[in-house]
């Protein structure tokens, strides 16, 4: 298998660099390398590093020393066998980065956000301005509208779930001036019935009686992102508003946009334009700055760190003090491991984890 090679990415180093210098490859063409060993020095607009590699194999440069790579470009292989054909060929058959933006109009749009937008005949008047605008603005503009639920019914909130995280979703609401939590609902028989922190346990399947006692929010702690999905779409089939709960010492702009079902938790920031899809977790101390995209379903434990205008895929869990460089792409359905440094793009459905981050498995 002479054409098996590893890519060698670019990865995010600087907060702001859309791209960075390689200034001299350390080794010659051809010279097999090891994990960890340094291959190349590069520079920021801040700094001069050392590029390691992430693979065993035969190094291979596609580009020349003094060249300025835009952000996730191939730099170079790590082929499993010598051969010095397979960096041409491998650099032909890679495509262009997922964040690649093209003009449509005023517009810089992705090309997965260019069709949707030429697909429902949208007008680009509609699209947010001053940003590159990606696929979840136009999944946005496509929603429909959601059912109304009266502004006195959503202060009066269950908990979904009668546990520990149950507690800290009660904390939470106790901080929201005007709401009230006035029971946990459970589906397990052994706890239905009993009390939990003086409030009533009812069976989660009689959702359809809630609205008569004057109740019309729900909110969940629950861990695993398709149940908390699941249970989203029960609640709104049976007239709930499933709640934005917001702790009062969390930092969340007014530009920052939602939709329903998150919980933010104490010490969690969202700041400007950050876009939050449904049925999302942002724990304690978790840091989300300017122009990020959250897509639904995710988790962000407590500690993450982002840098600015990042996608997070749908589903994804980013662990505990993990943390994301800018400008990124991380895909649906990804696993990132407590204490990650992520530097480049995550496809979909793996586990990540290390420093750099590297896939370690897949997540299915």
């Amino acid at each position: 298998m002479k054409d098996r090679a590893v890519p060698v990415i670019m990865p995010q180093l600087g907060v702001n660099d859309l791209e960075i210098t390689v200034t001299e490859w350390l080794l010659e063409p051809g010279t097999r390398v090891h994990v960890g060993q340094p291959i190349a020095l590069v520079e920021t607009s801040k700094a001069n590093l050392e590029l390691t590699a992430e693979a065993e194999g035969f190094l291979y440069p596609c580009v020349e020393a003094g060249a300025a790579v835009p952000i996730g470009r191939t730099i170079a292989v790590l082929a499993e066998y010598p051969d010095p054909e397979i960096a041409e060929k491998l650099v032909a058959d890679t495509p262009p980065p997922t964040t690649a933006a093209k003009e449509m109009g005023t517009a810089q749009v992705t090309e997965k956000a260019r069709l949707l937008i030429e697909q429902h005949h949208i007008d680009p008047a509609r699209l947010p301005l001053g940003r590159i605008i990606r696929e979840q603005d136009v999944l946005a503009l496509l929603a429909p509208p959601r059912a109304e639920v009266p502004d006195a019914l959503q202060r009066r909130v269950v908990i979904y779930g009668a546990s520990q995280g149950g507690l800290a979703v009660l904390e939470c609401v106790a901080s929201m001036k005007g709401h009230e939590v006035i029971a946990f609902l459970e589906d397990d028989p052994a706890l239905i019935g009993s009390t939990l922190a003086g409030l009533p346990v009812w069976a989660g399947a009689r959702l359809d009686k809630l609205r008569a006692k004057g109740i019309g929010a729900v909110s969940t702690h629950i861990a695993k992102a398709s149940t908390r999905l699941r249970l989203l779409a029960r609640w709104q089939q049976a007239g709930l508003h499933p709640l934005n709960v917001i702790h009062a010492r969390a930092i969340v702009s007014p530009s920052v946009r939602m939709g329903v079902g998150n919980l933010i938790k104490a010490g969690a920031v969202l700041d400007t334009e950050v876009e939050l899809g449904d049925g999302c977790i942002v724990d304690n101390g978790a840091i989300v700055p300017h122009h990020n995209r959250i897509g639904t379903g995710c988790h962000l434990a407590p500690g993450v760190s982002m840098g600015g205008d990042c996608i997070i895929g749908e589903c994804s869990v980013i662990g505990i003090g993990a943390t994301i460089s800018a400008r990124l792409r991380v895909g649906r359905n990804v696993i990132v491991a407590a204490g990650a440094c992520v530097l480049r793009d995550v496809p979909d459905n793996v586990v990540v984890e290390g420093k750099p981050a590297r896939i370690v498995g897949e997540r299915k």
